[in-house]
């Protein structure tokens, strides 16, 4: 009886001692997922400010400083950005 119970008890501490782990596992697992996702967001925002900067100096010298718009187009696609004029 003592022995059954003692069984009962390690069970149940394995039980809830591997649901601990996972659930700490879990939030590391979180944690680096939205670190990983905050820092490609920001390269690739920082990355396409950039592109969108200098396509736009690109449009505006080639004829007396007038934007224009299809050039700008062209030098985001060519750098692999979707082409959308600035906000």
């Amino acid at each position: 009886m003592i022995e059954q119970r003692t069984q009962i008890s390690n069970i149940l501490s394995l039980g809830i001692g591997g649901m601990i782990t996972l659930i700490v596992l879990f939030g590391v697992y979180q944690l680096l997922n939205s670190y990983i996702e905050k820092s490609i967001g920001f390269n690739y925002q920082h990355a396409r400010n950039e592109a969108v900067d200098q396509c736009m100096k690109e449009a505006r010298s080639v004829v007396a400083n007038v934007f224009n718009e299809s050039l700008y187009r062209v030098c985001l696609q060519d750098k692999g950005f979707v082409t959308s004029l600035p906000k």
